[in-house]
């Protein structure tokens, strides 16, 4: 039973309990007037009803009972007895206890159905603290604030820390149910084994980047590998010799940055945030050992690694001379190459008319290129979905796609209206 059920529960016990003691204060109250034979300045006198149904008996003195309790009055009429007045004390006094019981209890349940939004409004007011004591201008103030609301959607919860100290086999349990579309809809995590996918979790590290955000720079050191939980980035390839005009667009489930770490160079791009974006980060040295660990993984990520340098224009083996036999080694793997995807979209594509579109079809069509996988049928496991298309661009879009099957290339340009 969950706090807030037990909270219900014990809110359910006390208004009964409440409930009884009113039933006994009524009948006592009835009984001291009834034996000795309705006084004439008694209660049920005055208002007459000695001589009325017991049900109507019943519900007078039951009334005059919760008024005492609840201490809004004491009925119909004041007591005018001494010993009227002994059994209404004690009656006001058990009444104001339970009903300091029941709205502290209730007080007490509402604010664990709502212990996120009050924290989240902690948090806030920390923010304006902070914003006061640095004397930020109000743009910078109003930032923040989008941020936290982008991270938190008005309530914070403490997941990261109840997972924390949990069994390392009941927190991948739990992970996995937290990252459930991202092991859905990533690629090499949909067509993964157990110990990729477990090293993944075990690993990643959230993190937020809101609109307009610069999340890699041209000449960076990539630290990380980011895969996107939610929102679209957009890359500007800074590559010398390299011949793409146009940004790359990767919305929810893809990933960037493997191509600076697998080469060992620095970035030679920027990545923007277009959309507050949620991003996976996947430090470098672990991002190391997976490749080391897994195989498949390795040659996935080199068939990608490939497949992006191609896309810019470039000869992937002169880039990187040391990985050529790694790229061949890839290719030979019929599991990574009937397994990887990776779909990317061109930013302005109302540039490429049909014979823009043909030019750009044969640039590209060079050995090992893999951009989206044909044969379905190679796993049993769920394979990933195309990266989403944002239908309501004003502008034509086309998605390029460059796949490789057994030792036929296809390439395939879509447009889309």
């Amino acid at each position: 039973v969950s706090t807030q059920s037990t909270g219900v529960i014990k809110i359910v016990q006390l208004l009964c309990f409440f409930f009884v003691m009113a039933h006994w204060s009524a009948c006592i109250q009835f009984f001291v007037v009834y034996v000795r034979d309705f006084p004439e300045k008694s209660w049920p006198t005055i208002i007459g009803i000695q001589d009325a149904p017991v049900l109507d008996q019943y519900l007078w003195a039951l009334f005059r009972s919760l008024s005492h309790m609840i201490t809004i009055g004491y009925g119909r009429d004041a007591p005018q007895e001494v010993i009227e007045v002994l059994f209404i004390i004690p009656s006001m006094l058990t009444g104001a206890f339970f009903y300091m019981m029941i709205v502290s209890q209730m007080t007490k349940t509402i604010s664990l159905f709502k212990m996120g939004s009050i924290r989240y409004t902690q948090k806030l007011k920390d923010v304006d603290e902070l914003a006061k004591k640095y004397k930020l201008d109000s743009d910078a103030h109003q930032r923040l604030h989008e941020f936290y609301h982008h991270k938190y959607g008005g309530e914070i919860h403490e997941d990261d820390e109840i997972i924390k100290e949990l069994s390392l086999a009941l927190k991948i349990d739990v992970i996995k149910s937290r990252y459930r579309e991202i092991l859905e809809n990533v690629f090499f995590l949909s067509t993964g084994d157990d110990g990729l996918i477990e090293q993944f979790l075990l690993s990643i590290k959230e993190s937020v980047f809101m609109t307009g955000d610069i999340i890699i720079r041209s000449e960076d050191t990539v630290e990380d590998l980011y895969v996107i939980k939610k929102g679209t980035v957009s890359i500007e390839f800074t590559t010398p010799g390299g011949n793409l005009d146009d940004d790359i667009i990767v919305r929810d489930f893809g990933f960037f940055g493997e191509t600076p770490l697998i080469t060992k160079k620095k970035a030679d791009m920027m990545v923007f945030s277009e959309v507050p974006c949620d991003c996976l980060l996947i430090p470098k040295y672990i991002f190391y050992a997976m490749l080391d660990r897994f195989p498949v993984f390795k040659s996935q990520m080199l068939l990608v690694v490939h497949s992006r340098l191609t896309l810019q224009g470039l000869d992937p083996i002169e880039y990187a001379p040391f990985l050529k036999n790694a790229f061949l080694e890839a290719l030979s793997d019929p599991n990574a190459v009937n397994s990887s995807e990776d779909i990317l979209e061109l930013a302005s594509q109302a540039r490429l008319d049909h014979q823009g579109l043909k030019e750009f079809r044969n640039k590209n069509l060079n050995d090992l290129s893999v951009f989206r996988k044909q044969n379905k049928d190679v796993f049993d496991k769920t394979f990933s979905k195309q990266t989403p298309v944002d239908l309501n661009r004003k502008e034509k879009e086309v998605h390029v796609s460059v796949s490789i099957h057994g030792d036929d290339v296809k390439t395939c340009t879509e447009n889309l209206n």
